[in-house]
Parts: C-alpha cells; sequence; structure tokens
C-alpha cells in the first residue's frame, strides 16, 4: 500500500466518524486508562487536523526542492507503511 493510499484510507475513516465532540462518548467505556480515553475523545479533531498538516507540508516541500529530493522523500515516507496493510507501530 502507497502512502498515498494510506492517507486516503485515515481520511476516509476520519470523515465517515461521528462529528463533534466525543469527550461524553468516551467516558463510559470500561477497560480504557483517562489518558486512553483522552486520546480517543481527541482522535476526532486531532486527525483530520495531522492529516491537513501533512497535505500543506507536503505540497509546500514539492514547491521548494528538486524533483530528485521529493522522490527521495516519497521513498522515505512510503517506508512508513506496512507492507502488509497492517498498523504502523511507530
Amino acid at each position: 500500500m502507497s502512502l498515498r493510499a494510506k492517507l486516503k484510507e485515515i481520511k476516509e475513516r476520519a470523515d465517515a466518524a461521528t462529528q463533534g465532540n466525543w469527550s461524553g462518548a468516551v467516558e463510559f467505556l470500561e477497560g480504557p486508562s483517562r489518558e486512553d480515553k483522552d486520546f480517543i475523545a481527541h482522535a476526532r479533531t486531532d486527525v483530520p487536523f495531522l492529516l491537513e498538516m501533512v497535505r500543506i507540508l507536503k505540497k509546500k516541500y514539492w514547491q521548494s526542492h528538486s524533483q530528485h529530493d521529493c522522490n527521495e522523500l516519497d521513498k522515505e515516507l512510503n517506508s512508513l507503511v506496512p507492507k502488509d496493510g497492517g498498523e504502523y507501530e511507530g
């Protein structure tokens, strides 16, 4: 899977998720820690924000660097995407 496909997949999940504040919804989850609940609650706004930052930064990079540099960056970014389509484990 390419980086472009992975970002598209992430954006589609974010777009399909319920809009609005999730803070109240996660309070009733049993099992997750307070920190996990905060992470889940903020994912609704954090993920779209980060996707937009990636889009803007990549566009700016392509506008200000050589084709070779851009191709090298794409290779490096694509290497982050698991080959089997699984999850990134950072």
